[in-house]
């Protein structure tokens, strides 16, 4: 029966060739990764979790035997879509992630009372950020933040960090490829 690890290596590298990434397999120092260009947006996508530890890895090892051993099994997966910055700096997302997400940046709010009720907004400059949140934009953002309430953005990125380790290649493909669109949408504005 193939390891959990293989498994994971085999969906992920199949993901890698559909969006046309480079492919960095887990092994027990690494976890897997995916990184590359495509529609024109550079694309991060790698798995989150646990370091084994020399005890971990013992009482793994003794459980599971050598190839899953170093695999604790990722307990997230990081998304970022980058591309060329844009407009001033800035961080949107959704409310109830605010305080990871503000950095050093003042709040901005944009002053449509339903758009700054669901989302946070902080920027350098806040005459600025609230001159290129147009309303085509903060449209953009509501349906990404629905669709994905993890997900920030940025003047240079857009990132989410989803819950649970994305293990099968329809789900990394799909979210990709979704979140390429809204970054699109958000830059055409």
């Amino acid at each position: 029966m193939p390891s959990y690890r293989k498994l994971i290596n085999t969906e992920w590298e199949e993901a890698a060739r559909r969006l046309m990434l480079e492919f960095e397999p887990e092994t027990f120092r690494r976890r897997v990764r995916l990184q590359g260009r495509n529609a024109g947006y550079e694309v991060t996508v790698h798995a989150l979790g646990w370091t084994a530890t020399p005890l971990r890895f013992l009482m793994r090892l003794a459980a599971f035997g050598w190839d899953d051993a170093g695999d604790t099994r990722a307990l997230q997966t990081f998304y970022r879509i980058g591309f060329e910055p844009m407009g001033p700096r800035l961080v949107v997302c959704d409310r109830r992630y605010a305080r990871s997400n503000q950095g050093d940046l003042p709040p901005a709010p944009v002053g449509d009372n339903e758009f700054d009720l669901r989302h946070a907004v902080f920027g350098e400059d806040p005459a600025a950020v609230v001159e290129f949140l147009n309303p085509e934009r903060q449209k953009v953002v509501a349906e990404l933040i629905a669709a994905f309430p993890q997900a920030d953005l940025r003047e240079t990125a857009l990132t989410m960090i989803r819950p649970q380790r994305d293990d099968m290649a329809d789900e990394v493909v799909s979210t990709v490829l979704a979140l390429i669109d809204y970054a699109r949408r958000f830059r055409r504005g």
